[in-house]
Order: C-alpha cells, then structure tokens, then sequence
C-alpha cells in the first residue's frame, strides 16, 4: 500500500500505516511525498514493484487538503499571488488499485518521467506518460534535447 500526497496529517506514524490500520490490511505500507509529483512517483513504484513480481496488487491511496493550508484573508496583493496556487486545488481522497495482468494488451504499457529542476531557481517539472505502446526511449530522448 503506498500513500501518495504533497501534504501529510502527521510525521510519524506515517500516512500509509495509518490509512492501512483503517482499512485492516497487513501488506507493508510507505508514504511517497514528493510535491506535486507524489501520485506520478507512486505509480512508477508500484509499477516496478508489480514488474519485479514482488507484489502482485498494489493500492495507491491519494490524500490532500489544501483548503487548510490556504491564506483566506491576505494582507497584500504579494501574499495573494504567492498564495494562490492553493486557490487552484480542491480537497481530495481517490485511490487506484494496479495489479499485475498476464495480458500483454492492458495495463502500464510505457511511461516516462522527465524532471527538469535548477538548485537555485525552481522552474517547475515537466512530466510526460503514456499509456499506450512503444515511444520510451523517443520521449526521454525528446526530453534531454528539450532541456539542452
């Protein structure tokens, strides 16, 4: 089970433990958090996990809540702008379940993450999937000269 959010309630227990108690699984459950990338990073985790056939069924909860963390009075029109992407988001709570198929014709086909970060001056990450056959090593390849 992998819990996938930007946000999290606690910092221990993590997350997942806690989702995975409620629900009254006893699979092993970790957290991923990783901004706006989580859910992105939790799929190719359970995808690698379903691929390297330790598991064959792996739950990905999703959780944010934005509305807490949003400013709804601001002092200025500064605090307003670096407060609104939490304008932009909603209150959620899906979930997905991926599991293995002997299918050749469903399922993750192709995927591929590209992030393109500066340490200094965060310019965002740029994400590309597919869900459809072939164009891997295309896209990566489409990616670095992008970046270049």
């Amino acid at each position: 089970m992998i819990f996938a959010s930007a946000s999290q309630d606690l910092i221990e227990p993590a997350t997942s433990r806690i989702v995975a108690a409620k629900l009254g699984l006893t699979a092993p459950a970790m957290d991923i958090k990783n901004a706006c990338n989580s859910v992105i990073n939790a799929v190719q985790v359970a995808e690698a996990l379903i691929a390297s056939r330790q598991y064959r069924r792996v739950l990905i909860a999703i959780e944010e809540q934005p509305s807490h963390a949003v400013h709804w009075q601001v002092r200025d029109q500064e605090q307003f702008i670096r407060s609104f992407p939490g304008y932009t988001m909603s209150d959620g709570g899906p979930a997905v379940i991926l599991e293995a198929t002997d299918d050749a014709g469903t399922g993750i086909l192709d995927s591929s993450f590209v992030a393109v970060s500066t340490a200094a001056e965060p310019i965002g990450d740029r994400v590309e999937a597919s869900f459809s056959r072939g164009g891997r090593a295309d896209r990566r390849q489409q990616a670095r000269a992008r970046s270049s």
